[in-house]
């Protein structure tokens, strides 16, 4: 079972080290498995027998940059691939301008914090690569040209926000401001603390489909939570997640956040899957889906699978309605609405029907087949061949399916099938194009604002 979040809810649990003894530096190694928890840090690389689930691997030399490699490549080259690619760096230097400082002294004990925005995303934020500035309040660090970064400054009573870097920037300016650490405990079932719980910074969730991570923190073995000074600049969305609980979401500016936050125990979901003769059905994937918040668009998201007598269960499902949803090849896909408020549901007995295959072929508006385009329905996806043409699997003969369909340079298509179906369906999509151009004034200069309506 997987705990899913639009937003990869990521841990991390790694100290960053700053240089070794000898003359040839040792790399530091963060590894990242397919669930996406983050283990480290690493002197050396395991054995490739423990690394099967390993997503990637973040290597990082004290005078280099963090690189991401790949679990397939580590375990194929093992410790002399990652050293080959630490060595074949070819960093692009980034000048860092410290703005506010209140001094020499001061510029001289603030940490700049940068490395790719994908490691914000996984790595702790006090784990994160760090560099410091001279007492003019400049540093100089190395960067990947091919890919952002996300920088921050963090002093002795200032700190600045988070910031992206283009690839292609070479120089970058970061404004410190008054900040205060803050310390949040996070509380499980009766008050107790919940150590190693994980909170995602996030963009506000507020009128969004989607946001940002900006970084992660880690509880401590009392439970607290230290998020390094923070100005408050605007407001964050906390997700708060902790193992054997349902996770949590607030939306606030970092001055109005609580000392204290709970994390409830969900509900458990439970059910067994069998056939029209009474026979249990085997790995089918169950998922759940709902709302974290009602004002934030946080989607909790969890992940199963039917053993072989058919049972399957789902824990730490928060009190809501969620979307219910199982599915194997060849059989129905069952949707339904469940509403969550009890300690425990049990479905009983849920019984997969075989599901219908129907022919889908996608043209453009001159009947010419499409290749590639993605088609969805739920959660499946297909994708057309050279003519156009693919097959839609699983579809109940009693409920209705929306398709949506995209292919690159075309408008996307949206419709709600309802049986009977069609024995084949067709889909035309319109051409999409993009107009440039630029607005001038009856002078030739460009207006402050302006609109083009096509």
């Amino acid at each position: 079972m997987r705990l899913f979040l639009i937003f990869t809810l990521a841990a991390f649990q790694a100290v960053v080290a700053r240089g070794d003894p000898t003359d040839e530096p040792r790399p530091v190694f963060f590894l990242v498995d397919r669930s996406g928890s983050v283990s480290g840090p690493l002197a050396e690389l395991p054995e490739a027998g423990h690394l099967g689930t390993l997503r990637h691997v973040w290597a990082w030399l004290p005078s280099s940059l963090p690189v991401k490699i790949s679990g397939e490549q580590v375990r194929k080259g093992g410790p002399e691939l990652v050293h080959s690619e630490l060595r074949k760096i070819r960093p692009r230097p980034l000048r860092v301008q410290l703005r506010n400082a209140t001094g020499p002294a001061a510029a001289s004990e603030t940490k700049l914090l940068a490395a790719p925005v994908e490691m914000w995303q996984e790595i702790e934020e006090s784990k994160i690569p760090f560099w410091t500035f001279s007492r003019d309040g400049v540093v100089t660090i190395p960067t990947d040209s091919r890919q952002a970064w996300r920088i921050r400054a963090v002093g002795p009573a200032r700190a600045s926000w988070w910031s992206t870097v283009r690839a292609a920037e070479s120089n970058a300016i970061v404004q410190v401001t008054p900040a205060q650490p803050i310390d949040i405990t996070i509380r499980g079932h009766e008050g107790k603390v919940l150590s190693h719980a994980v909170i995602a910074l996030m963009e506000s969730l507020e009128g969004r489909s989607s946001a940002v991570i900006l970084a992660n923190v880690r509880a401590d073995e009392k439970g607290v939570v230290r998020v390094a000074r923070l100005p408050n600049e605007q407001k964050l969305s906390l997700v708060i997640n902790a193992a054997d609980h349902t996770p949590k979401t607030l939306t606030a500016y970092p001055e109005e956040w609580p000392e204290d936050i709970q994390l409830e125990p969900g509900t458990r979901i439970k059910g067994r899957f069998i056939d029209d003769e009474k026979r249990a059905i085997s790995d089918v994937e169950v998922s759940l889906e709902t709302w974290l918040s009602q004002d934030a668009a946080a989607i909790f998201r969890i992940e199963g699978k039917s053993g072989e007598n058919g049972i399957w269960s789902l824990d730490k499902v928060p009190s809501s309605t969620v979307v219910f949803v199982a599915s194997k090849r060849g059989l129905a896909t069952i949707r339904r609405e469940i509403k969550v408020d009890l300690a425990e549901i049990d479905l009983g007995s849920i019984t997969m029907v075989p599901g219908l295959s129907i022919p889908l072929v996608v043209l453009d508006d001159e009947g010419k087949g499409i290749p590639k385009a993605d088609v969805k329905a739920g959660q499946q996806r297909w994708t057309t061949g050279a003519k156009g043409e693919t097959r839609i699997e699983s579809l109940s003969p009693d409920e209705p399916v929306e398709l949506i369909v995209d292919a690159k340079g075309f408008l996307a298509f949206t419709q709600v099938f309802s049986p009977p179906f069609p024995k084949r369906v067709e889909i035309r999509l319109q051409p999409a194009f993009t107009v440039t151009g630029r607005l001038l004034g009856p002078s030739g200069v460009p207006p402050d604002s302006g609109a083009v309506r096509v």
